[in-house]
């Protein structure tokens, strides 16, 4: 059996709702709702706004990543997106932990790096002692949406994909 990988997203009080239930998350917009959008529509209705002065944040977006059916353990988990282009005064910022808490729509306290871009500065989510024979989760992966004042576009940042290597 070859190792199969599911991204998963956690939302609600303490993080404790995973979805979707069964399979991968699609997406994971960053919204200014606390809520896993399956369709990828919510983001129209919810995006981050653009504000008159400082920040806007959204909610932080935070997943993990589930292994089945890997014959070996798998010491080293590390995430980064290569195709990320984002606008002026918009960031991502992203934190790892070993829980999963309440999401935030203010300043992240895990959050606090800039997604990285390439393997060589990727984040490492594996969690203590590796992923086991078999199968099992990562770190809890933080990622928040940070718009400026500044910004040339509200919080509706398009697509970009987020890599997993191990």
């Amino acid at each position: 059996m070859a190792t199969a990988l599911q991204m998963k997203v956690y939302t609600g009080t303490g993080g404790a709702t995973e979805s979707p239930s069964s399979g991968s998350a699609i997406n994971f917009n960053f919204l200014s709702t606390d809520s896993y959008d399956s369709a990828g529509t919510d983001v129209v209705k919810s995006f981050v706004s653009r504000p008159t002065s400082g920040s806007a944040y959204s909610y932080e977006r935070i997943v993990r990543v589930y292994f089945s059916g890997n014959t070996a353990a798998v010491s080293s988990v590390k995430v980064y997106a290569p195709s990320l282009d984002l606008p002026t005064g918009v960031s991502v910022n992203v934190g790892v932990s070993s829980s999963a808490s309440s999401p935030l729509n203010t300043v992240s306290s895990v959050a606090l790096t800039p997604l990285p871009t390439t393997l060589g500065t990727a984040i490492d989510i594996t969690p203590s002692g590796g992923v086991p024979i078999g199968g099992g989760y990562t770190k809890y992966l933080y990622l928040q949406l940070v718009v400026a004042s500044t910004a040339t576009v509200d919080g509706d940042i398009g697509k970009f994909g987020l890599r997993v290597s191990y």
